[in-house]
C-alpha cells in the first residue's frame, strides 16, 4: 500500500538527515548549523548549534538522544525531551558523519574530515579507539606561494604529508598505516562566528588556517626543517612565514610527537619563503626569499658545563646570505655530493659554493624561452653532471644544462587530449642525444624545441622536479605538470 508523501520545507540547504528506528523523529541539519527536528512528522522544533556547519547527525535507536557535530571538532549529545546537552570536545578535526555500532548501543563511530574514524563510548564519554587513514591535502591559504604536498623522511622511508591546521602526518606506505602526527604550529580549530554561520559563511569564506608550506629532511631522517604560514600574522593581514628546525625524539623520550622543536626563526625573509633545501651530508639548510636573498643555515654544537659534566646541545643559526642582481629567488637545491647549491633567479640558474658563499657559474635560459619564462624548480641528476630546471611562462618547458660545458637545451612536454599531469621521463647523460622519447606507462613524451606541440594547446605549468637517488633510477627526473 502506498504511503502518502510529506514535504518538509527548509530555508537553508540540507547537509544531513537522521531518522530514528521507530520512525517517530526526523532531524535535519543545514549549512548554517541549524537543526530542525520533526516529531511524528508534524511540528518542527528548531535547535541551534553555535557557529558550526552541520555535517554529522545521528538519532539513537530509541529516539531519545540526538548526536551532532560539525567543524568545531566537538560531539554534541542532545536529550530531546529536556533539551540538555553534553559535549565531547577536542576530537581533532571536523565531523562529517556519525553512525551507531550495532554490537553495543553505547558505541558510535564518528567519521572526520581528516580521514579519521573514532569509536566513542557515550556511557563513559571517552574515545575508545582511533583509526587514521592518509590525510587529504589542506585547504590552501588565499596567497600565492609554493607548497610541498608530500616528502619522504630521509632513510626512514616514512611519507610525511601536510594536513589541516599546520599538522604533519607520518605514514607507513609499506604497511599502509598511520605512524604519528606532529603539530607544527599549535592552534585550536577555528570555525565561523554565529553571524557568519547564519549567513552561510564569512566575508572571505571559511577562516584561514595555518599551513605547512615547505618541509625537508636530512639524509638520515633525524632532522627536519619546516616553513609554516600563519594567517593574518603579517603586515596588513598577510601570512607570516616561520622557519623551524626539528630533531627526532629519542626512543626513550616521553614526548608524544615524533620530533621536538630545536630552533625557530620568525620571518626569515622580508617576503615569502619560496624554497627550502637540506644538504645531503651536512646539517645545513638553504632558503630563498621573494625579496631576492638566499640564506644558508647551519647547526652548531653548544657545550655548557654543569656539575654533572659537559652538556652538549645544538642550535641553528644563519651562516651566510647571498643574492643575484636583486632578482626574486624561487628555487634551490643541493648537488648530490653537497658541493654545489643551485638557486633559481628568474631566468638564470646560479651555482654557488655553499660553504664559502661564492658564485661559481650563472646558467641562463636558452634564448628561445628566456623572453617570457621564469625558473620555478631545480634538480640535480644523480650519477650525472646535469642540472634540470622547470620554467613557467608562455612556453613552459624543462631545461637541461650540462655542467661540464655549461650549455643548456630545452625539452617541451607533449600535450595529450584530455590533459595530463606528472610522469617519469628518462633523461640521457649530458653528452647523449635528447631526442623525442615516449613512455606508454606514464603517458608522457619528451620533445625537442623543434617538435613542441601546437601553439593553440592549453598551457601546462611545471609544479616541481624530483631526482631520485639509487643505481636503479640512473639519470632520471620526475617532472610534475599541471594543466
Amino acid at each position: 500500500m502506498d504511503q502518502p508523501s510529506l514535504a518538509l520545507h527548509l530555508s537553508k540547504p540540507i547537509t544531513c538527515v537522521a531518522i530514528d528506528s521507530k520512525e517517530q523523529h526526523i532531524a535535519t541539519g543545514d549549512e548554517s548549523g541549524r537543526i530542525n527536528i520533526w516529531h511524528s512528522f508534524a511540528t518542527a522544533v528548531a535547535q541551534a548549534e553555535p557557529a558550526s556547519l552541520a555535517c554529522g547527525r545521528s538519532l539513537n535507536p530509541d529516539g531519545i538522544y540526538l548526536l551532532s557535530g560539525g567543524s568545531e571538532a566537538v560531539l554534541v549529545i542532545w536529550q530531546l525531551e529536556t533539551g540538555k546537552r553534553n559535549y565531547l570536545p577536542r576530537l581533532g578535526g571536523p565531523l562529517t558523519s556519525i553512525e551507531p555500532c550495532g554490537a553495543d548501543p553505547a558505541l558510535y563511530a564518528v567519521c572526520q574530515a581528516d580521514n579519521t574514524i573514532r569509536v566513542v563510548n557515550l556511557a563513559t564519554m571517552t574515545v575508545t579507539c582511533s583509526i587514521h587513514g592518509l590525510r587529504q591535502m589542506p585547504r590552501p591559504l588565499p596567497v600565492q606561494g609554493p607548497f610541498t604536498p608530500a616528502v619522504v623522511a630521509g632513510a626512514t622511508g616514512e611519507l610525511v604529508v601536510p594536513g589541516d591546521n599546520a599538522l604533519l602526518q607520518f605514514y607507513d606506505l609499506v604497511h599502509d598505516r598511520h605512524i604519528a602526527k606532529l603539530q607544527v604550529a599549535p592552534r585550536n580549530p577555528v570555525s565561523l562566528t554565529d553571524k557568519e554561520a547564519a549567513m552561510g559563511g564569512g566575508v572571505y569564506g571559511a577562516p584561514a588556517q595555518p599551513l605547512v608550506s615547505l618541509l625537508a629532511f636530512s639524509t638520515n631522517g633525524r632532522c627536519m626543517a619546516t616553513v609554516d604560514l600563519r594567517p593574518d600574522a603579517g603586515a596588513q593581514g598577510s601570512a607570516e612565514p616561520s622557519l623551524k628546525f626539528w630533531e627526532r625524539s629519542g626512543a626513550g623520550s616521553a614526548a608524544a610527537s615524533p620530533f621536538t622543536l630545536n630552533s625557530q626563526a620568525d620571518g626569515p625573509h622580508q617576503g615569502g619563503v619560496n624554497a627550502l633545501a637540506y644538504h645531503p651530508r651536512e646539517h645545513m639548510v638553504a632558503t630563498t626569499g621573494e625579496e631576492g636573498d638566499f640564506k644558508v643555515w647551519e647547526r652548531a654544537v653548544l657545550r655548557t658545563g654543569t656539575a654533572a659534566g659537559v652538556r652538549t646541545s645544538h642550535r641553528w643559526s644563519c651562516r651566510s646570505v647571498g643574492s643575484f642582481r636583486g632578482e626574486p629567488l624561487r628555487a634551490a637545491t643541493f648537488s648530490p655530493d653537497g658541493s654545489l647549491l643551485a638557486v633559481a633567479a628568474t631566468q638564470t640558474a646560479t651555482l654557488w659554493d655553499p660553504f664559502n658563499n661564492v658564485l661559481i657559474a650563472a646558467l641562463a635560459l636558452p634564448a628561445a624561452s628566456s623572453s617570457a619564462s621564469q625558473l620555478t624548480s631545480l634538480a640535480f641528476l644523480h650519477c650525472s653532471a646535469t642540472l634540470v630546471g622547470a620554467s613557467r611562462g608562455t612556453s613552459p618547458c624543462l631545461v637541461v644544462w650540462d655542467l661540464l660545458t655549461l650549455s643548456g637545451q630545452e625539452i617541451h612536454p607533449a600535450w595529450h587530449e584530455g590533459g595530463g599531469c606528472g610522469a617519469w621521463s628518462r633523461l640521457a647523460r649530458a653528452h647523449s642525444d635528447l631526442g623525442p622519447a615516449t613512455y606508454p606507462c606514464s603517458g608522457f613524451a619528451v620533445h625537442t624545441a623543434q617538435q613542441q606541440p601546437a601553439r593553440n594547446r592549453p598551457p601546462v605549468l611545471p609544479i616541481g622536479l624530483f631526482a631520485p637517488s639509487g643505481h636503479d633510477y640512473g639519470s632520471r627526473v620526475l617532472a610534475g605538470w599541471r594543466s
